[in-house]
C-alpha cells in the first residue's frame, strides 16, 4: 500500500501513471537491428482540425500515430514525449500475451487452447479450476474470483500492480463459477496465463517477445517489461514499456495476420481467431483483442488503461496509435466502448480522407 500511495497520491494522482517502469524492476525486450517505418508519399504534409487537436489535448495525449497500406503516414508528440520515448501498454498487453500463447502453441510449449491449466498448477486440479484452459484465460471465461479496478483505494488489480509477489496472489484467487462459459474481463486470466507460459517456455517471456516479435521485426527501440521483485516474472497483464512506432508496428502485425517482411511470425489463423467474438452475446471481444463489427469503420484494437489504443481498421489496411494519459468517461454502452475510441478512428478517417 506505501508503495501505491508513493507513487500515484503523492504525485498528485489516483492511478497509475504511463512512466511508472522509471520506479519499478524491468526485463529488457532486446531489438536487435532497427528497421525503420517506411513513410506514405503524404508523411508530413497531413493535420489535423484545430478541434480535433484541442479534443487530444483535452484528454492528454502524448502520441497520435497512424498507418496505411503498411507505411507511416502521420505521427505527433505531445509536451515532452518523443518518437523514440516510451511509455506504459497498460492492458495493451494482454494482446501480446496472447499473441505469445499463439506462438508457443506453434512452437509446441503449448498442446493447444484446451491444454488445462492445472497440467502447470496442480492446485487448479480440485473444483472449478479442474476445467479452465489456456483458452479460457486468453478470451477471458475464466470464473476467476477478481475484482477488476484500477483506482485506489487498494484492491486486487492494484495490489498486482503494487505488490511483491503476484504469482502467490494470482493462485490465492479461487475460480468461483464453470469456466468457459462467459465473458468477464479480469486482468488475473492474463497474469495467470503468462505464468503458464512462463512454466512452459525455456526462457522469461521477454525473451521470448524479443525472440518471436521484436527482433524479426526490427523494432525501433528496445522495450521493458515491468517484473515481480520476488518472483521475477512479467506484470503481464500491462506493462510492456514502448514507443508510439513499435506499438503500431504490433497492430500491423496483427492487419497482415502475422506476416511480416515474407515471414509468417504467428499462424494466420490464430491472429483471425483473436478478432472474431467468441461468445454470441459479448461480441465486443475475442482472444486478447477488443473489436466493434458493427461501426462504419469495423474494427479490432488493443486496448489500455487512460487510453492507450493500437486500432487496426482491415477494410482500409489503417493502424491507428494513440497514448496517453486520459481517457473518456463518457461510455458508448452498448459497444462497451468509450466515446474517445471512436473519436480517434473518425479522426484518423478524416485525415486520410476516407
Amino acid at each position: 500500500m506505501a508503495k501505491a500511495i508513493r507513487y500515484t497520491l503523492l504525485k498528485g494522482q489516483w492511478t497509475t501513471g504511463i512512466y511508472d517502469y522509471q520506479y519499478f524492476s524491468s526485463r529488457l525486450i532486446d531489438s536487435g537491428e532497427a528497421q525503420p517505418w517506411k513513410t506514405d508519399a503524404r508523411y508530413g504534409k497531413l493535420s489535423m482540425s484545430a478541434s480535433r487537436m484541442d479534443y487530444m489535448k483535452n484528454l492528454k495525449t502524448v502520441a497520435f500515430l497512424l498507418s496505411q497500406d503498411g507505411q507511416l503516414v502521420f505521427e505527433t508528440y505531445f509536451k515532452d514525449h518523443e518518437a523514440h520515448s516510451i511509455s506504459n501498454s497498460f492492458s495493451m498487453a494482454k494482446s501480446v500475451v496472447t499473441l505469445l500463447l499463439g506462438c508457443a502453441i506453434e512452437d509446441g510449449y503449448i498442446e493447444g487452447l484446451d491444454q488445462k491449466v492445472s497440467d502447470f498448477f496442480p492446485q487448479y486440479r480440485s473444483g472449478n479450476g479442474h476445467e479452465l484452459t489456456v483458452g479460457d484465460l486468453a478470451r477471458m471465461s475464466s470464473g476467476m474470483d477478481w475484482q477488476e479496478s484500477y483506482y485506489l483505494p487498494i484492491n486486487v488489480t492494484t495490489e498486482a500492480y503494487y505488490g511483491d509477489n503476484i504469482s502467490n496472489l494470482i493462485t490465492s484467487r479461487r475460480i468461483r463459477e464453470k469456466p468457459g462459459e462467459s465473458f468477464e474481463y479480469l486482468s488475473g486470466n492474463t497474469q495467470l496465463l503468462a505464468m503458464v507460459l512462463d512454466q512452459a517456455l525455456p526462457i522469461s517471456l521477454s525473451e521470448y517477445l524479443s525472440n518471436k516479435l521484436w527482433q524479426p521485426m526490427g523494432m525501433e527501440e528496445a522495450g521493458q517489461w515491468m517484473i515481480d521483485d520476488v518472483t521475477g516474472i512479467e506484470r503481464a497483464y500491462c506493462c510492456i514499456n514502448a514507443c508510439g512506432r513499435d506499438f503500431l508496428k504490433l497492430g500491423q502485425l496483427l492487419l497482415q495476420r502475422g506476416e511480416w517482411k515474407g515471414k509468417q511470425l504467428i499462424d494466420a489463423g490464430f491472429i483471425d481467431l483473436m478478432a472474431k467474438p467468441y461468445f454470441e452475446d459479448s461480441p465486443q471481444y475475442g482472444y486478447g483483442l477488443w473489436m466493434d463489427e458493427k461501426y462504419k469503420y469495423p474494427f479490432y484494437m488493443m486496448r489500455g488503461h487512460l487510453g492507450q489504443y493500437v486500432i487496426v481498421i482491415p477494410s482500409h489496411n489503417v493502424v491507428i496509435t494513440r497514448l496517453g494519459k486520459r481517457k473518456s468517461k463518457i461510455k458508448v454502452v452498448e459497444r462497451d466502448m468509450t466515446e474517445d475510441i471512436y473519436e480517434y478512428i473518425d479522426t484518423a478517417m478524416e485525415m486520410l480522407g476516407l
